[in-house]
């Protein structure tokens, strides 16, 4: 089953991500026992995604618009050093998390599922991977 592992797949078992950097972390759980297990792996950006470069490129000039309003109504001093860190915080989180397809984000939960396929086995009364602690309990 491993060479024909898709997205669509496993996609059942995926019960949460979560993204810090390029890295995405995925935690797994058997649909049958709720057992589960965590992993990550590392997304590559497919930036010739058209509507990703629009959606990233038009967020990046929105908040460069939002820091430079900030700049001139806060000023200078303490308050307007303040509202500029966090409008720059924000504008990197959400480039980040736009700097990636959701292709980029299927295609990283995939390698991050094989990284723990070992505690898996697929099921094909079920159709689905379930972990190797309820092969004992479908029995």
């Amino acid at each position: 089953m491993s060479q024909n592992l898709t997205y669509e797949k496993i996609k059942r078992t995926v019960k949460d991500t979560r993204q810090q950097g390029s890295s995405l972390i995925v935690t797994f759980a058997c649909p049958i026992t709720g057992e589960s297990v965590e992993s990550r792996a590392t997304m590559t950006s497919s930036s010739t995604d058209l509507s990703t470069v629009v959606r990233r490129s038009v967020v990046q000039s929105l908040m460069r618009s939002i820091r430079r309003w900030l700049y001139r109504v806060l000023g200078r001093g303490f308050v307007g050093d303040v509202g500029r860190d966090i409008t720059l915080q924000a504008s990197r989180h959400k480039a980040e998390k736009l700097r990636f397809s959701r292709a980029d984000r299927q295609k990283a939960v995939v390698d991050a599922f094989r990284r723990v396929q070992q505690q898996f086995v697929w099921d094909p009364q079920t159709d689905h991977w379930i972990h190797k602690n309820a092969e004992d309990a479908l029995v």
